[in-house]
């Protein structure tokens, strides 16, 4: 089972928290801090088992410039997701190469 939820961190960051609750002992969390000031994103894995010889936890950091991913189209939703909770990034069309910025649209005929 998971939950998500979504966190204004500040003006042009926003925080995707993802949780996985196992019934085995074994439990996850997954935080991916999109910074559209720097345009990066930032994910932070963390997994805690439990077991007979006590506790574990793991933790693992990725971070991605928005340039090194090759689809544009989930920094787009967030973007718009952070603009909706009253955030105030920088422009989509300054962040991502204008040929990235919107999807494309093929026009009839093409190919």
């Amino acid at each position: 089972m998971s939950t998500e939820s979504f966190d204004k961190d500040n003006a042009y960051t926003l925080v995707q928290n993802i949780n996985y609750i196992s019934t085995n002992h074994h439990n996850r969390s997954i935080a991916r801090i999109f910074n559209f000031k720097a345009a990066q994103v930032t994910t932070v894995t963390r997994e805690w088992i439990s077991g007979t010889a006590g506790n574990t936890i793991h933790s693992q950091l990725d971070v991605r410039n928005f340039s090194e991913i090759d689809s544009k189209d989930e920094i787009r939703e967030m973007h718009q997701r952070l603009v909706t909770m009253g955030g105030t990034p920088p422009a989509i069309d300054d962040i991502l190469p204008q040929s990235a910025a919107k999807p494309k649209v093929l026009a009839m005929g093409g190919k």
